[in-house]
């Protein structure tokens, strides 16, 4: 299932669960903890997002946040059929380069049919993106609290959105 780090936040995806202290990360559904697997040895947590990964993430979740606003604010949600205007909705995050096409076919792919599931799944969706905000910045402050050298090597850029996008993606276990 994939995760909120996904172009449109996937079909009903998880936040990755970043722990809330600076000591040896061991809970979260990325990581073992001794007692959840019968003692055996944790998992490490990936590396904090640098500021640059970091940036990009917000906005990317920013953007789609926008997109999900709007359309939940939308008098005619879960009464009548929402497709063409989430169609708009993909069309304008596509030709920011927040998301590949590939992805919004495929996202389109999950949309319902039925007016009170599309709200349903709009909704969902828009809170995927708030918890996926909420962990990309907790784990950037947990790194910075650990030491971890969050300074940016370069500025974030706008033409390597979906390449920052895809490598968080693999780095919290997105995608499967």
């Amino acid at each position: 299932m994939p995760n909120p780090l996904s172009s449109f936040a996937g079909a009903t995806p998880d936040a990755p669960e970043i722990p809330q202290s600076p000591e040896p990360q061991t809970q979260g559904n990325m990581l073992s903890s001794p007692t959840a697997t019968g003692g055996a040895q944790p998992k490490t947590m990936p590396p904090a997002p640098t500021h640059a990964e970091t940036v990009t993430a917000l906005r990317h979740f920013g953007a789609l946040e926008d997109e999900l606003s709007e359309l939940m604010i939308d008098p005619d949600l879960g009464k009548t059929d929402m497709r063409s205007k989430l169609i708009d909705s993909m069309t304008r995050l596509v030709s920011e380069g927040i998301v590949p096409s590939s992805g919004a076919v495929r996202d389109m792919g999950t949309f319902p049919e039925r007016p009170y599931d599309q709200r349903q799944w709009i909704n969902q969706h828009f809170m995927n993106v708030v918890q996926a905000q909420t962990a990309i910045l907790a784990h950037h402050a947990i790194g910075a609290k650990t030491g971890q050298n969050l300074q940016p090597d370069t500025a974030p850029v706008a033409d390597d959105h979906q390449a920052t996008m895809a490598s968080l993606l693999g780095r919290y276990g997105g995608g499967k």
